[in-house]
């Protein structure tokens, strides 16, 4: 297998899925990089500036520069210190990453608890995908997103088994502080069935 490997299908209605595959050495779940390596790796044919599917929670912090993101068809406008999260199924597409600077962290499905699916989820289900941190959320998702990418590219140090289990630890850590910041937006507790919040993690 290559060391990346992008699978795209496409639906009856002409909307191409993504599905990217695990990295050389990374467990099969999560992915941590900036989106302008993202690109060089599936731009080829173009992908992220179509409209796509994607089969896993996708989340980009914004570090500096300005982006149009598609989502579902709705342009949305993103700064420094934004959020995006965009979720299993829903059809986005990215404008150029030359013209900003952002993190991105790809999660699929199963790779988290369900416990901390659960307690994710119920914030965000009627959300939009761009979450505004304030000044204290935004110095802890960078402090959770900075130890998470530190794990993600130290492969040397621990047992595959062992690695794993630190990643998925940093991702419910990361993940929690999202949704902490869709809380705050939210103001009220979802009030949906815990099989329908955890619906788009397993």
């Amino acid at each position: 297998m290559a060391e990346d490997e992008q699978s795209v299908t496409t639906r009856q209605d002409g909307i191409e899925i993504a599905a990217i595959d695990r990295l050389a050495g990374a467990p099969s779940g999560v992915q941590v990089r900036p989106v302008a390596e993202f690109a060089a790796l599936i731009e080829p044919g173009g992908l992220m500036q179509r409209p796509h599917r994607t089969d896993f929670h996708a989340f980009a912090l914004i570090h500096s520069g300005s982006v149009t993101h598609k989502v579902d068809f709705t342009d949305y406008e993103l700064k420094a210190g934004d959020l995006l999260w965009t979720r299993p199924g829903q059809i986005h597409h990215f404008s150029d990453p030359a013209h900003y600077d952002a993190t991105a962290v790809t999660l699929r499905r199963g790779f988290v608890s369900r416990a901390t699916a659960t307690a994710a989820g119920r914030h965000i289900q009627h959300q939009p995908p761009v979450l505004r941190p304030d000044h204290e959320e935004l110095t802890q998702l960078e402090g959770s997103l900075a130890r998470l990418r530190h794990e993600y590219l130290d492969t040397t140090t621990l047992p595959a088994g062992v690695r794993n289990d630190v990643l998925r630890h940093c991702v419910s850590m990361f993940l929690l502080r999202a949704a902490e910041v869709a809380r705050r937006s939210e103001g009220v507790k979802s009030d949906l069935p815990r099989f329908v919040i955890a619906r788009s993690w397993y």
